[in-house]
């Protein structure tokens, strides 16, 4: 695992980051039917991740970030999403496939990233690296240190 202290960022890293089993829905009955996929994660890392964008987005810092779903794949944060409860691995047949990843990381890869960094759970991590290791793409895991420094008004 690699610890990254995510104070500068570097151009040409492809972020993504994993689902949570903790959603929207599980906090807010009155949540509307779609959300933003961004909107729709309550896991903690998620919720750190989005902390870090929100405060590198409020200095005009770019991140190119993904998110990782068992039923949608690889999407940007922006993508509408529903309600779900799947697990890559253990509800492999509802998931989404192999093959439709592969395609996605073929797209990604188009891109000219230099680098893939993946912020999740170990075994997804370790699932989706076999994928991109098909394509000759190496993925890194990495964990979030990250803390905003908030000064008094």
């Amino acid at each position: 695992m690699i610890y990254i202290i995510l104070d500068t960022l570097d151009d040409g890293i492809c972020w993504i980051v994993s689902c949570t089993k903790k959603k929207i829905w599980d906090v807010d009955k009155d949540a509307p039917k779609h959300v933003p996929a961004y909107n729709a994660y309550k896991g903690s890392t998620f919720l750190k991740w989005l902390l870090f964008v929100k405060d590198k987005e409020s200095k005009g810092e770019y991140i190119d970030w993904y998110i990782f779903s068992s039923k949608y794949g690889i999407i940007k944060p922006y993508k509408e999403i529903e309600n779900y409860d799947m697990h890559f691995i253990n509800n492999a047949d509802q998931a989404i496939s192999e093959d439709e990843l592969i395609e996605k990381i073929k797209k990604l890869s188009q891109k000219n990233y230099k680098d893939f960094y993946f912020i999740g759970s170990d075994e997804y991590y370790m699932k989706l690296k076999d994928i991109f290791k098909k394509e000759k793409i190496d993925l890194w895991w990495c964990e979030i240190v990250y803390e905003i420094n908030i000064q008094p008004i």
